[in-house]
């Protein structure tokens, strides 16, 4: 949230003040009618200052709900990103998949095979990953391979998209051997934008080809921003009406550039976010029209019996306790004085039941210390103050909130209030955690991706060397499972997969890190696990494989898996190590004939 728009709801609560009682009868109801001043005097100055009320609390609304919808285009634009973010990962992870790869090195470096490379490069990434334009570019970066649409073309990569194809070969052929990384970026090709990843073709670790002595081809995928694309990006970030224009034409809505590699924008997304101040306004409006119909009436009965004048100070709080959000006001010492109905409804306590205790009491236990801590701080400093924490309902449920507080100062400059202003920020975060299970999970397997390996694995070795504790690690490799994509498709080899991946998680542990390697290669990190219980654990998976009849059509039976064995050394100062040693143990297992499970280092005792 904006720390100058936050300021909004402040001054509707602190004019609005408790909700007053209806007044108790007095000798005010016998009083003679022309003891009070005449209707024609009380008309114009009650009329200016009704009016005048009127116009204010409007404008507050006005400002709240603009505030709070610039805030949501703001949002929408974070999430609009993070989900291009996963796009380009996805791209990133297909890449993975094709070019840090032996038998592409060998044919790239060979003599071409049309239909390999059609098979693999081709059509193959057109049906089954949106593959526009795929190309390979020689360590010259002259265009060797190139197809458009799942047909082999002449086209020049470097020519036909624009806007930093070269950067992006720049950035892959500079990454590391042992970890080949893509560059993805924003580029046009023949006017159409596109999703662009480059990665140089690299061989895999551990191979008769590493290290590679030559310099590196690189293989381009692109994908277009087309209809589907753009519906998937939509339906991640929830929003509508999500387009791609020219960088200089304007549809109105939510706006985002698509910026290329040498920062050029290419064209720009745009489409209707979701106002929802500006909606809950539509919402009210009937609402607000009978009020006004009300005040008017409230007020011409003023003009008879003084006692109604409550009744039209009681309008003033409508709006506050209409907003969905909590809105909370204390006195200078934390101490609760007033409770909306919109805090009613989102923490379930009645303003009965929490007027008169201490703000921090609404946080759990262990954050009320630390939130204690910056209200202290924001009453000394007198400055407004933004969190995020959660607050804990009647119910004991913790509802993660961004709160606002703003400092009230009376004439003498003394703070005499806070109003605080929490708005439940739990789709935002589920949308977050989703959106991190996108980014690390593999999602044809349901095993975590190679990213999330790189990330975890050096945090178990440095646990595991820390406290002098045991860690093995397994690499799977499944015995001539070309057979099958090649005899069945690769479809039917990804259902494959899938029914391998859930076999293995489910004999794991829950403390085991089981991964997707890449292509049909997984990797099972083993934490306290030494070499005999790694070994025993590997056998077990074997036949768990070898002995699963996939019910699939057609059916297959009898598959076999080669699996390496390794475990942490003294003298291993990363992750990389121990994956290597796993890595040559697994191609010992197939040189040895394969469905064996291969161990490098020293039995456990």
């Amino acid at each position: 949230m904006d720390p100058a728009n936050s300021q909004a709801p402040a001054s509707p609560v602190a004019s609005a003040g408790p909700r007053m009682k209806r007044p108790v009868a007095t000798n005010q109801e016998t009083r003679p009618l022309n003891a009070f001043p005449s209707m024609s005097a009380l008309l114009l100055p009650v009329g200016l200052i009704l009016g005048a009320g009127l116009v204010v609390l409007a404008a507050l609304v006005a400002y709240f709900v603009n505030a709070q919808d610039r805030q949501a285009v703001e949002d929408s634009k974070a999430i609009t990103e993070a989900s291009l973010e996963v796009e380009s990962r996805e791209i990133a992870y297909n890449l993975d998949s094709y070019a840090w790869w032996d038998e592409a090195v060998s044919q790239v470096e060979g003599k071409l095979d049309p239909k390999w490379l059609d098979d693999n490069f081709g059509s193959y990434q057109t049906r089954s990953h949106a593959v526009a334009a795929s190309f390979v570019l020689d360590p010259e970066d002259k265009t060797i391979v190139a197809f458009m649409d799942g047909h082999a073309s002449g086209i020049d990569a470097l020519r036909s998209l624009s806007g930093g194809l070269a950067t992006l070969v720049k950035r892959t052929r500079q990454s590391s051997l042992a970890e080949p990384v893509a560059a993805t970026g924003f580029l046009t090709l023949e006017a159409r934008p596109m999703l662009v990843g480059a990665e140089a073709i690299t061989p895999e670790l551990g191979s008769p080809l590493w290290p590679a002595s030559k310099p590196r081809y690189v293989l381009i995928f692109a994908i277009p921003m087309d209809r589907a694309r753009l519906d998937r990006v939509a339906e991640r970030a929830h929003i509508k009406g999500l387009q791609v224009a020219a960088p200089a034409t304007s549809v109105g809505g939510a706006v985002l550039p698509l910026i290329s590699p040498d920062g050029i924008a290419i064209g720009t997304l745009n489409w209707i976010p979701d106002l929802p101040a500006r909606a809950m306004v539509a919402a009210i409006a009937p609402l607000g029209g009978a009020t006004f119909v009300v005040m008017t009436l409230l007020f011409l009965l003023f003009l008879y019996r003084v006692r109604h004048v409550g009744n039209l100070l009681l309008q003033q709080a409508v709006v506050i306790d209409e907003i969905h959000d909590a809105i909370v006001m204390t006195d200078p010492a934390g101490v609760i004085a007033r409770w909306s109905a919109g805090a009613e409804r989102m923490l379930g306590y009645k303003g009965s039941e929490i007027l008169g205790k201490k703000f921090p009491v609404l946080c759990p236990e262990r954050d009320r210390g630390s939130f204690a801590e910056k209200l202290q701080e924001l009453i000394r400093l007198g400055e407004h103050l933004e969190l995020e924490v959660p607050l804990e309902g009647k119910d004991g449920r913790a509802i993660p909130t961004h709160v606002s507080l703003t400092p009230i100062r009376d004439k003498a400059g003394r703070v005499s209030s806070i109003v605080g202003y929490a708005l439940d920020i739990t789709r935002q975060k589920q949308m977050e955690a989703r959106l991190e299970q996108l980014a690390t999970v593999d999602e044809l397997t349901g095993a975590y991706n190679r990213r999330y390996l790189q990330v975890h694995g050096p945090t178990e070795l440095q646990r595991a060397q820390r406290f002098r504790r045991p860690l093995a690690l397994l690499m799977l490799d499944l015995d001539h499972f070309k057979r099958i994509n090649d005899r069945y498709g690769h479809q039917f080899g990804d259902l494959v997969l899938a029914t391998v991946s859930e076999l293995c998680r489910k004999k794991l542990r829950p403390s085991d890190i089981f991964v997707r390697y890449g292509g049909e290669e997984f990797v099972a990190l083993l934490p306290e696990t030494g070499m005999n219980e790694a070994i025993a654990t590997a056998r077990r998976l074997s036949d768990q494989i070898r002995g699963t009849v996939f019910s699939l059509a057609p059916r297959i039976e009898g598959l076999t898996v080669s699996i390496g064995v390794a475990t942490l050394d003294a003298s291993d100062e990363d992750i990389a190590s121990v994956l290597n040693r796993a890595d040559r143990a697994m191609y010992r297992a197939k040189e040895l004939g394969r469905d064996r499970v291969e161990f490098l280092g020293e039995l456990s005792t």
